[in-house]
């Protein structure tokens, strides 16, 4: 049976992931299609994980998120918004 112990031993394993949304494209004026939605926001998120290689279990130890919101209407909904994004994001990955 294979363990992450095993696997990995006593190394350090690192890995940096970097996403970027699809191209888009002006919406056809005549049938309304095209790919013009993309989440227009400029954000940078890291997470520090430790992972227990015997175990093979993950603890999140710090998620720093920096975010360009522009002007702020609705401060708690924006900490809602940001947090449950982290929050998504740190268990579907």
């Amino acid at each position: 049976m294979w363990t992450w112990s095993r696997l990995v031993g006593n190394q350090v394993v690192e890995k940096e992931v970097e996403w970027r949304h699809r191209p888009t494209e002006a919406l056809d004026p005549r049938t309304g299609q095209g790919f013009a939605h993309v989440q227009y926001a400029f954000a940078a998120h890291r997470a520090v994980v430790d992972v227990d290689t015997e175990l093979g279990l993950v603890k999140v130890v710090e998620l720093a998120c920096a975010q360009d919101v522009g002007k702020v209407m609705n401060p708690t909904a924006l900490l809602g918004q940001i947090h449950g994004g982290s929050a998504q994001g740190s268990v579907s990955r």
